[in-house]
């Protein structure tokens, strides 16, 4: 059988998996400019950008988005460094992709950072129109002010009492609705698809050759 014509593409963005920021010893020795590292890594997804305008200007009926890993940052405490850590991890992880892709600009937060690598017609490439918002999300981030890191926060675990995953991640629907309106107050009336979501825990075979997952 012939496959139908494929008219809906997906493009998908995790930095930490093609970036040396994560092989990064805790003080960033390996890496030497950071954030120069950061940008590099986010020029490595956006050459998909450019093509989809190749994409959108041959063929103008195709469905095309992108897809990002999201988690809210979450101050680890109420001190104000923590919560300056957690907004800047959160233009960090959440927002340095998206913002660009959607509004045609990076997080305020990164725009002094970032400048001497963008050249003119950086953002002009990345900005093109897509039709929907990918996200995988599965849980928030605690995030505190750690000097000694890389980019200057870590992320802890949970709260103690803290319901988890078998992989210790919080489980919060609450945070996945954060997400999501986060989204879509942030980037405007655009369809959203849930992409990755779910739990995994460390489960047995019983003697009766069963695995109770209830």
């Amino acid at each position: 059988m012939v496959a139908p014509v494929v008219l809906t593409f997906i493009t998908y963005r995790r930095w930490v998996e093609s970036c040396p920021l994560r092989y990064a010893s805790p003080n960033g020795s390996q890496i030497g400019d950071v954030l120069g590292t950061l940008f590099l890594s986010v020029l490595a997804g956006h050459w998909r950008y450019a093509h989809i305008a190749a994409l959108r200007a041959d063929k103008k009926d195709l469905v095309l988005g992108i897809v990002n890993n999201l988690g809210p940052a979450v101050p680890a405490s109420e001190s104000e460094a923590d919560q300056t850590a957690a907004d800047y991890a959160d233009a960090v992880w959440n927002r340095v992709f998206a913002d660009p892709q959607f509004l045609g600009s990076y997080p305020a937060l990164l725009q002094g950072d970032l400048a001497p690598y963008v050249q003119p017609e950086d953002l002009a490439t990345i900005h093109q129109p897509l039709d929907y918002f990918g996200v995988n999300h599965y849980s928030p981030n605690y995030t505190r002010r750690d000097p000694g890191a890389v980019l200057g926060y870590s992320t802890v675990d949970p709260p103690q009492r803290t319901p988890v995953t078998g992989m210790g991640w919080e489980i919060s629907p609450g945070a996945f609705y954060d997400q999501l309106m986060d989204i879509h107050q942030r980037y405007g009336p655009i369809p959203i698809y849930v992409t990755e979501n779910g739990a995994g825990y460390e489960e047995t075979v019983h003697p009766d050759g069963k695995v109770h997952d209830d």
